[in-house]
């Protein structure tokens, strides 16, 4: 990216902000890359965590309840 003519200052004003646009793009590369690095290593804990634990049984210890009988069934 070239930094040339980036504000309607004149260039001899304009040329001391170089530097900071300079650092400025560099910064946000940093930022962008921890920021990527961070969601995807949010995203490997949580995929860890869904397939590391086996699916629940069907004999979990906990009984079925019983159908209720309909309302016509009772007669009411």
């Amino acid at each position: 990216m070239a930094l040339e003519s980036f504000t309607s200052l004149p260039p001899e004003e304009e040329q001391m902000f170089v530097v900071f646009e300079e650092r400025s793009s560099v910064i946000e590369k940093k930022a962008n890359l921890i920021g990527w690095v961070s969601a995807g290593a949010v995203a490997l804990v949580l995929l860890l965590i869904v397939f590391a634990f086996p699916k629940p049984s069907e004999e979990t210890g906990f009984e079925q309840p019983e159908e209720v009988p309909a309302a016509a069934e009772t007669g009411h």
